[in-house]
C-alpha cells in the first residue's frame, strides 16, 4: 500500500502511484548505499532524491538539511 507522501507526488505529477514507488524505491536502495536506514539522512535523502527525479521543486534543499541536522547533532 503506497504511503501518503507517494500518493501525493502522484498527484502532483500527474504520474502513477506504480511509477512513484519504483523511483522511490530506487532512490532507497541508492540511499541505502550511503546510509543506515536509522539515520534521519536516509529518509531526507529518499525524499530529496524522489523530489528531484520528479521534478518537484525543494522548499529546504537537501544540503541544507544535512547542514542543519549535523549542527544539531555537534549541539547535543
Amino acid at each position: 500500500m503506497p504511503n501518503s507522501i507517494i500518493k501525493s507526488y502522484a498527484k502532483k505529477t500527474g504520474k502513477s502511484i506504480e511509477d512513484i514507488e519504483k523511483i522511490w524505491n530506487q532512490a532507497k536502495a541508492e540511499a541505502a548505499s550511503k546510509f543506515d536506514s536509522e539515520n534521519g539522512s536516509f529518509w531526507a535523502y529518499v525524499n530529496a532524491t524522489t523530489r528531484a527525479k520528479l521534478g518537484l521543486k525543494e522548499h529546504v534543499t537537501f544540503k541544507n538539511f544535512i547542514i542543519t541536522e549535523n549542527h544539531n547533532v555537534e549541539k547535543a
